[in-house]
């Protein structure tokens, strides 16, 4: 399972700047530090944890009095330079005080421990398990340690289709909103369960397909579906399938 949450090293140099604030990265002995000047003032902030697998893009995250803040910059690989972060596009002067909420941790780290009633208060450490691991997908390892067969581990392809589906679309499903049942946190998903058991994701409406060259999905799942040898399948292509549609030529795939 690829690395998607791991502690601040030395990470790359640069710097970001805007109209209104210049952003500049860089790492010394104690530790990788993102300074915000603007106004004519400067403040260095210490950022704690590097967010993404790096194979395109980082994200960045900084503990302060146990509350998690995003830094409004990112590094991305394809460029190899600094820019800044998804949702700060068009801002003359970004800020490091957006919180970081359940929500966005669930996809990108193993077991964040927020404390209950807060919006982004964690408890010291903040994870119990920093990487994405097998239960994520598999359920919990427990019985299957003690008895390492099969049948003691949960295989998606061999649940219902709904079931196996809600396993990739815990994350990959994007949405523009996701409302958690009452009583549910999102941690509460389990492999083997549909995902509307614990949160329900909500996806604008696809327009017509007129020209397929001009239009682009916003999430794998959504390409999945509207993929004509998914469809055709009737279930069989699924994400745990990757495979490349050669029948109605390269527009319609599957991850």
């Amino acid at each position: 399972m690829a690395r998607s949450l791991r502690h601040a090293s030395h990470e790359p140099e640069g710097k970001v700047e805007t109209s209104d604030a210049k952003i500049t990265a860089h790492s010394d002995a104690t530790g990788y530090w993102q300074q915000l000047a603007s106004g004519g003032e400067a403040t260095d902030y210490r950022i704690d944890y590097v967010i993404g697998s790096g194979n395109h893009a980082s994200g960045y995250l900084l503990d302060v009095a146990g509350h998690l803040f995003q830094s409004p910059i990112a590094y991305y690989k394809t460029r190899q330079a600094y820019d800044l972060a998804p949702g700060y596009e068009g801002l003359s002067r970004p800020d490091f005080t957006r919180p970081i909420s359940e929500a966005c941790l669930f996809c990108h780290s193993g077991t964040a421990l927020k404390i209950p009633g807060t919006s982004n208060q964690y408890r010291s450490p903040p994870f119990a398990a920093e990487s994405i691991a097998c239960d994520r997908c598999h359920g919990s390892a427990e019985k299957h340690l003690t008895d390492p067969r099969a049948d003691t581990i949960i295989n998606p392809v061999k649940l219902p289709l709904a079931a196996r589906d809600s396993i990739c679309e815990q994350c990959h499903l994007l949405g523009v909103g996701r409302v958690l049942n009452p009583e549910k946190k999102f941690s509460d998903f389990r492999p083997g369960e549909r995902l509307e058991n614990v949160f329900t994701t909500y996806v604008n409406v696809s327009p017509p397909r007129v020209d397929a060259g001009k239009f682009k999905v916003i999430s794998h799942v959504e390409q999945l579906a509207r993929s004509v040898c998914a469809r055709a399948s009737k279930g069989k292509l699924w994400c745990g399938r990757a495979t490349i549609c050669t029948t109605h030529g390269s527009e319609d795939f599957a991850f």
